[in-house]
């Protein structure tokens, strides 16, 4: 259930932030139903090429539910690019699917004083406190 749940916040994520269609691959299909993830992030999403890369190395571990190895390398990409809203969004997911919960609610808080604009960021902060 939290994988399912996990992917289907990511796939929303990408649909609102991804203009180029050059990032998005899908990640599994099955019938009509695919499941899209943002595996290219772009300089324009994440400046610092290693945080980029340490991004998509932990989407790539939270989609074959490592949550904890994901989760590490979301911190690693927040500890080279703070407070880029894409990786914390993530990281505070990775840490609400190993129910971490305070974790996560301190982050989307962050969140919200960073972006309070950001729509998926109030979506998950109520999936998270409830």
């Amino acid at each position: 259930m939290k994988k399912e749940y996990f992917i289907s916040i990511i796939f929303l994520t990408v649909l609102v932030s991804c203009q180029d269609s050059n990032k998005i691959e899908v990640l599994y299909q099955k019938g009509e139903f695919a499941t899209y993830v943002l595996t290219k992030p772009s300089s324009t999403d994440i400046a610092d090429d290693k945080a980029r890369a340490k991004y998509s190395e932990g989407m790539q571990l939270a989609f074959s539910s490592s949550f904890n190895e994901a989760l590490k390398k979301f911190i690693e990409a927040d500890g080279i690019e703070p407070n880029n809203t894409i990786v914390l969004n993530d990281l505070a997911n990775a840490y609400s699917s190993v129910e971490a919960y305070s974790e996560a609610i301190k982050i989307f808080e962050k969140l919200i004083i960073i972006d309070p604009t950001g729509v998926f960021t109030y979506c998950n902060y109520a999936r998270t406190v409830n």
